[in-house]
């Protein structure tokens, strides 16, 4: 069952139209990669799905409920959101205190404590820098935190933009592994990412955006061997095939 359908979607800002009429779907419990070169609509996307798009159109389905239009932090209380480009931390905040504003608006305090316990579980190096300021961690520790915090709004579906921006190899080997382990852990994840690579090694289907449209779309796999992705759309190098 899809946890997201999107129907012909659209998104415009003033006379420029961004996103074309796009479809999109994402089973329960599935990770669906987003790719596209710079300027191919993809945040664009996840803004609308988020609320953030004003001059959206088309449909969007969450567990069955059309959500275009609503404000983000309805959207977020129905159990999606959204991981930026950028984290976007609390940097004066100590880790513990960007967690705990996380969970403002939940009032299942015995979920919430359970909830942190994952997320300490999860993600080790946030408990040895809880009482940390965020804003003195490293960037790979910053997103752990940004990822942390979407788990502690109690989302069900995640939208992530470029988690491995700017970050070192290493560092980029470390958060594709947490994410790994949140869909192991049963959460719909949307992911964003420049690292074409590494998104498709992890997701179950891929779609593929050029000039705000949809251009190819299938499993990820079957995405991953194709010439024609490499050559027309994001510049990759790969061997002919034989």
């Amino acid at each position: 069952m899809s946890a997201l359908v999107v129907q012909d979607l659209g998104v415009a800002y003033g006379s420029v139209q961004a996103v074309r009429g796009i479809d999109i779907s994402v089973e329960r419990g599935g990770l669906v990669a987003l790719l596209g070169p710079n300027g191919a609509g993809k945040s664009s996307t996840l803004r609308a799905l988020m609320g953030w798009a004003r001059g959206a159109s088309g449909r969007v389905a969450f567990d069955g409920e059309d959500i275009l239009g609503w404000p983000p932090e309805r959207i977020v209380r129905r159990g999606m959101t959204m991981v930026p480009e950028g984290r976007r931390v609390f940097a004066d905040l100590t880790v513990d205190e960007n967690l705990v504003v996380a969970t403002v608006g939940r009032r299942d305090r015995a979920t919430i404590a359970a909830d942190r316990d994952q997320v300490f579980a999860l993600f080790p190096v946030l408990y040895e820098r809880r009482g940390q300021k965020a804003g003195s961690l490293s960037g790979g520790e910053q997103q752990q935190l940004a990822l942390a915090r979407a788990l502690l709004s109690a989302a069900r579906l995640l939208l992530l933009d470029e988690p491995s921006l700017g970050l070192a190899p290493k560092v980029v080997d470390t958060i594709f592994e947490r994410i790994v382990d949140l869909k192991r852990r049963g959460l719909t994840l949307l992911l964003v990412e420049q690292n074409v690579d590494r998104a498709l090694d992890i997701a179950d289907h891929a779609y593929v955006l050029a000039n705000g449209a949809i251009v190819m779309s299938g499993p990820a796999a079957e995405l991953r061997r194709s010439a024609g992705l490499a050559q027309a759309y994001l510049g990759l190098e790969r061997e002919s095939a034989a």
